[in-house]
């Protein structure tokens, strides 16, 4: 953890040109002059796992959802896992091991 940093979450930038301070230490500042993002996490990889662990949710919680995913409990995805479990149910739909499904993904993302 660099010096003057006593919570990951002060790491995290809530939206571009503000950071988190933690109130309660007001002396705390971070410096992000000179540190590219290869630098921090380099530096986020070298945290403990529970650390680590704890950073990344923060960061996945700041980051806004996309406008086009509805919600996990919105009309629209019931219905459509309704949909799904319907076919599966069915015989009319396949399903692929995870061996075989994270191949076909990552073949895909190395495409892109």
């Amino acid at each position: 953890m660099p010096e003057g940093i006593s919570d990951t979450a002060e790491l995290l930038p809530l939206y571009p040109g503000r950071t988190r301070r933690r109130a309660a230490d007001p002396g705390c500042t971070l410096s992000l002059m000179g540190v590219t993002a290869a630098d921090l996490l380099e530096q986020v990889m070298a945290l403990p796992d529970g650390e680590r662990n704890d950073f990344v949710a923060k960061l996945i919680s700041r980051y806004p959802a996309p406008e086009d995913v509805p919600e996990v409990d919105s009309p629209e995805w019931v219905a459509e896992i309704e949909r799904r479990a319907r076919r599966a149910l069915a015989g009319e739909s396949t399903a692929d091991d995870w061996e075989v499904a994270e191949e076909r993904i990552l073949a895909r993302l190395a495409d892109e």
